[in-house]
């Protein structure tokens, strides 16, 4: 069985959505003291805080290869999909990566 690009774009595409969604009822839920004190929160933030961008990019990546291949078999539904994503992540994803993702490494990294 063959991966195509478009294939690997919409599992880039759906990483970024759901990590979007499990980043925010994770936030939601909890306190930041929290989660700045606890070893396993701070870890599920920063590992899905990271997966939002890093899906994102990979979808973006995987679409321009396939198109620069030549591959437009599954072109639209993944069109659809990386415009789907797109809305989702930007809108959860990307508020919640600038505030409490950055705000975290900066914390666990000393730098002020």
């Amino acid at each position: 069985m063959k991966i195509d690009n478009y294939s690997l774009s919409i599992i880039g595409f759906s990483t970024s959505v759901i990590s979007s969604f499990l980043l925010f009822v994770g936030l939601f839920s909890a306190h930041w003291d929290y989660i700045v004190e606890h070893t396993f929160d701070t870890i599920f933030v920063l590992f899905f805080g990271a997966l939002i961008p890093l899906g994102y990019i990979a979808g973006i990546f995987f679409i321009i290869k396939g198109i620069l291949s030549r591959e437009y078999s599954h072109l639209t539904i993944t069109i659809l999909v990386a415009l789907g994503a797109s809305t989702i992540s930007l809108s959860l994803g990307l508020e919640i990566f600038t505030s409490s993702v950055l705000e975290l490494y900066k914390l666990k990294l000393g730098v002020v």
